[in-house]
């Protein structure tokens, strides 16, 4: 039994014991509710680093976008550069070609007809000496 000022709770009375187990429950669920907010409020503290962070971070995406950009840039130039080249060579190298062809046809035709002319000579020097 338990005196309040003017009340008398008998501890043995079931009226009793749910009320007092149903006022236990709400100073429980307010308790945890207190806690809650606390550390919602902690959370809230521990998102601010975390979001500069993700700044930060997507900063440095968009610098390595950036920079990754201008390298394919520099790529595809050199490239480009490269088959304009290879291409200038081809043409140069076939060039040469037709032009070392040209000079061999002709080496090779005044080399036939000098030999025609020189065998020709000798058939005739043969022929006359022949004769004498």
């Amino acid at each position: 039994m338990i005196e309040f000022v003017e009340y008398i709770l008998d501890l043995s009375d079931p009226s009793v014991q749910v009320a007092l187990g149903i006022g236990a429950l709400v100073l429980l669920v307010l308790l945890l509710l207190i806690m809650a907010v606390r550390r919602a409020g902690r959370a809230s503290d521990a998102v601010a680093p975390l979001a500069a962070h993700l700044i930060q971070l997507h900063s440095r995406v968009e610098h390595l976008a950036d920079g990754q950009a201008a390298l394919s840039g520099g790529l595809t130039q050199v490239s480009e550069a490269n088959a304009s080249s290879q291409s200038n060579m081809l043409k140069l190298m076939e060039a040469r070609l037709t032009e070392i062809t040209t000079r061999m046809n002709d080496n090779l035709t005044n080399s036939s007809t000098r030999t025609a002319r020189s065998s020709r000579r000798l058939v005739l020097y043969n022929g006359m000496s022949r004769i004498f």
